[in-house]
């Protein structure tokens, strides 16, 4: 991480291990075309903003824009990682 090059990543001292944190904005299905666009596209201004992106860059934090059916993708591939994490730890107990 560029703000602080002298502490290693857990990558570069030998664990093998990604979690990512991330943002989203999910509406139902019935919402007017014209409103998702409209929030999109708001969305898309603001991350794309310098401030947005000096804030993030500043504290380390990757940006990555998805829509529509590739963020349903994102969601469902982080579902299913985390199911496997929860069921090996046995945390959730199936009823």
């Amino acid at each position: 991480m560029a703000a602080y090059p002298d502490i290693p990543t857990l990558r570069e001292s030998g664990i093998e291990w990604q979690m990512v944190g991330w943002r989203g904005l999910v509406l139902p299905k019935e919402t007017p075309d014209a409103i998702v666009e409209t929030l999109s596209n708001a969305l898309m201004e603001i991350t794309q903003s310098e401030s947005y992106q000096t804030f993030m860059q500043k504290n380390g934090f990757g940006v990555e824009i998805r829509h529509g059916e590739d963020f349903e993708a994102f969601l469902a591939a982080e579902d299913a990682k985390w199911e496997k994490v929860i069921q090996a730890t046995g945390y959730a107990q199936n009823p």
